[in-house]
């Protein structure tokens, strides 16, 4: 009958932590332009906890936000398809434009 005691960084960390996923590697910061169709779901629904408005437009706008790993933003682009594009980072976009291309192909 052992009483675990977790450790005071561990739970510091935890409580600093604004990410839906919990990671000790370093986070990705993305750029996501998003149609303004879609825009009333971004704003009222927190899909990303850290998003950041970084520039409004009459037909889109911009978010940046960080994540643990790279299908956590890939998931939710795919399902926003098509209002939704990665613009940063590059290797995240040819990830997105490869799998795409992938389920396009018929075998």
């Amino acid at each position: 009958t052992k009483i675990f005691t977790p450790k005071k960084e561990f739970l510091n960390q935890i409580a600093q932590n604004d990410i839906n996923w919990f990671t000790t590697d370093e986070l990705i910061e993305v750029t996501l332009q998003i149609d303004n169709e879609a825009k009333e779901y971004f704003k009222r629904k927190e899909s990303l906890s850290n998003q950041k408005i970084i520039e409004e437009k009459d037909t889109h706008f911009i978010i940046s936000t960080k994540v643990s790993y790279d299908d956590e933003i890939l998931k939710l682009v795919k399902y926003w398809i098509p209002y939704i594009k990665i613009i940063k980072p590059e290797y995240l976009k040819k990830k997105l434009t490869s799998v795409l291309k992938e389920y396009l192909t018929i075998k």
